[in-house]
């Protein structure tokens, strides 16, 4: 099932190029590293399983992009690689954390939406559906959008965010060569 998944996506990903996401993103942090650089050179996300997440940006972004924090709410890492929210004072049960726009929620069913408006990426869902995979549609048009901002590189609203995933993970889900 996930070679037809892969297959599928592959396949449709070549006609969508043109998709342009929302405007409404900020973008100050993408580009401010490097305007002092030539404006034809664009940066992308070094996917190395080396190289170092860029979380510290990746967190102004999602204040600059309207992301709320309760108080005492904070990113933390013990060793630069792995972070996690953690809040430096006791919060009440029930208590909101996180507030976070409806902009930076990435979902199957907007994905779709701001996809189609570009043409032919309904030709790789229905070839899931024709292959039996109509159950993938959804992750489908996801990891379709994820694909196209990682080849946007910097010129993505979502840079600041890809920039800080993990490239090695340590268990065996991730099948990097490590595990």
């Amino acid at each position: 099932m996930k070679l037809v998944f892969v297959a599928a996506v592959l396949t449709a990903v070549p006609a969508i190029w043109g998709f342009a996401p929302s405007s409404s993103l900020h973008r100050s942090f993408v580009t401010s590293s490097s305007s002092s650089s030539s404006s034809s050179l664009s940066a992308y996300v070094d996917i190395a399983e080396s190289a170092t997440r860029d979380v510290s940006t990746m967190d102004e972004w999602v204040t600059q992009c309207g992301v709320q924090r309760a108080e005492g709410v904070q990113l933390t890492s013990e060793d630069g690689m792995d972070w996690q929210l953690m809040t430096s004072q006791d919060v009440a049960a029930s208590s909101s954390l996180l507030s976070i726009p409806n902009n930076l929620i990435l979902s199957s069913s907007r994905a779709k939406e701001e996809l189609e408006q570009v043409g032919n990426i309904a030709d790789g869902a229905d070839m899931l559906f024709r292959l039996g995979g109509g159950a993938e549609v959804p992750l489908f048009y996801l990891v379709a959008k994820v694909l196209l901002e990682y080849d946007r590189g910097d010129q993505s609203p979502w840079f600041p965010w890809l920039n800080s995933m993990p490239r090695l993970y340590y268990n065996a889900v991730s099948m990097t060569d490590v595990c």
